[in-house]
This record gives structure tokens, sequence and C-alpha cells, in this order.
């Protein structure tokens, strides 16, 4: 994973697809970037909606893809143009500083990687300013219940 300088957040690599470019060639080139890694056999795990409200009411959105790679070719730098990267257990994410929604958002990933017949994850995150998670939700519901143990959408109160 990446540890990002501004925050000291952890994330994993990523970005923007580039005009013409398709979402796996995006991975790919993402990962080449920002890991000196090359990654093959991707599999889609999850399509999101992330929403950051503005203090003056305004929205901007974006939407999330997540792959995993069946193989991976090369030797991982040890920092990049994007941040430090470090290797990172399944066991420590929970205490890793990182986006409350990234951190659910590979969870789902996570759960998904040995089921082949895994449904694809579709997740709504919406953030107050600051980066604050607010509410969040995902389909199918197993997803929701096998993870994180909940029937239904989550929403924080108001700071």
């Amino acid at each position: 994973m990446l540890q990002k300088p501004r925050y000291g957040w952890f994330v994993l690599p990523g970005g923007k697809v580039e005009p013409g470019e398709l979402w796996p060639d995006a991975a790919r080139r993402e990962v080449y970037e920002e890991t000196g890694l090359t990654v093959s056999g991707l599999r889609l795990h999850g399509v999101h909606l992330l929403e950051q409200i503005h203090s003056d009411g305004s929205c901007v959105r974006q939407i999330l893809a997540q792959f995993s790679a069946q193989a991976v070719e090369g030797v991982l730098l040890r920092t990049s143009k994007e941040g430090r990267l470090v290797r990172v257990s399944e066991q420590d994410l929970n205490r890793l500083p990182m986006d409350e929604g990234d951190r659910r958002i590979l969870k789902c990933t996570l759960w998904s990687l040995d089921m082949p017949d895994a449904p694809v994850c579709y997740g709504k995150f919406t953030y107050a300013t600051g980066q604050v998670l607010r509410e969040w939700q995902v389909q199918p519901t197993e997803f929701r219940q096998a993870i994180f143990g909940l029937e239904q959408r989550e929403e924080y109160p108001q700071r």
C-alpha cells in the first residue's frame, strides 16, 4: 500500500482514467507508475460512487473501480512520487490510518478474492468537508452482513 505524505493515510495504488483508456488499462498503468510492479489477470471487484459534500453545499462526485490481479511481476519500489510503499497484512487493516470508506471498499475486495463467483460490490460513500465519512452503503447485502455484520446503511452523526 502507499502511505500518502499529506495525511499519512494508507491507500491502494490508483488514479484517473486517461482519455481513450479503458479502466483495466488505467489500473495496470497506475499500479506500474506508483509501485514499479506489472499486474495481469485483472478482476473487477467493486464500483463505487464517492461524493464529497462541501460546506457551501456543492458536491463533487467520482467513480472508483476496484480491481485485483492474479499475477504480479517486478520489484516493489520503496517510494514513488505518490508516497512510501509498504507491504501490509490483512490483519493490519483495522489499525492503519486510512480513509474509512477506503477501508470498507478494501474489506469488500478482500472478502471476495477467494470466491470466483462473488458478485461485484457496488457502494456509495458520502463525505463532508475534511474527508469525514458521513454515510455509506454497499450492495449486494451479503457484503454488509458477512464483512460488517450490518443489515442497512450506516450513517454517522453530524459533527
